[in-house]
């Protein structure tokens, strides 16, 4: 049966990052929210509405993930040691840089889709938490030893 505990087995996500090849995840991700972000209805979205501003949920949620995924193929490509708080960083601007980037192109595009400042907000907020998630549990996840 499939638990939780073997979901988030550590030991098990570590070895199926190191498995993936240098880069591919963070390409993928990028991939994945350049057609979440200038299709007009992905995934029938618009027909779908929880709550008020879920939008800004998912639009946290996405650049959570990509500023997570940055950070994980950033210890990659430097042969798995652990990250620092800079390189951090460089990951959330590059995170966010993507984001405002995304904003822009909805707006100029033309696509049925307008920028947004409370979208941007709403990512830089993710990429932020893709920062805290990676200092506060991540690294420690994937490294047994102390941040420095």
């Amino acid at each position: 049966m499939l638990s939780l505990h073997n979901m988030f087995d550590r030991n098990k996500i570590k070895r199926l990052v190191e498995k993936m090849p240098k880069g591919l995840m963070s390409i993928m991700t990028i991939l994945l929210i350049t057609y979440l972000s200038l299709d007009d209805n992905p995934f029938d979205a618009n027909d779908v509405r929880l709550f008020e501003g879920m939008d800004k949920v998912v639009h946290c949620i996405m650049y959570w993930f990509l500023a997570l995924i940055l950070m994980i193929d950033w210890t990659k490509i430097k042969n798995n040691i652990m990250i620092s708080i800079v390189s951090m960083w460089v990951c959330v601007a590059i995170a966010f840089a993507f984001s405002v980037l995304m904003e822009y192109l909805q707006d100029a595009m033309g696509l049925g889709r307008a920028a947004s400042w409370a979208d941007a907000l709403a990512n830089f907020t993710g990429t932020i938490l893709g920062f805290l998630s990676m200092k506060f549990v991540f690294n420690k996840w994937f490294f047994d030893t102390k941040q420095g």
